[in-house]
């Protein structure tokens, strides 16, 4: 609802992936935190959307978009 968090994840045909994404701590006001990953192999997918739903348990969504 409010892009404290924007990742995107591109996948190429050979397998390799960029990840690119922003962080914010506060929005409109706060810290941003922008990053590019590139060269990443695929097999990575598993353990990251893994610690991703553990963030998620910890910091659950409140509302819907």
């Amino acid at each position: 609802m409010e892009n404290w968090i924007d990742l995107t994840i591109e996948c190429r045909p050979n397998g390799s992936l960029t990840v690119s994404g922003e962080v914010v701590d506060r929005l409109g006001v706060g810290n941003r935190l922008a990053f590019e990953l590139h060269d990443l192999d695929q097999t990575y997918l598993p353990a990251w959307l893994s610690q991703l739903t553990e963030i998620e348990g910890v910091f659950p969504i409140v509302g819907r978009p």
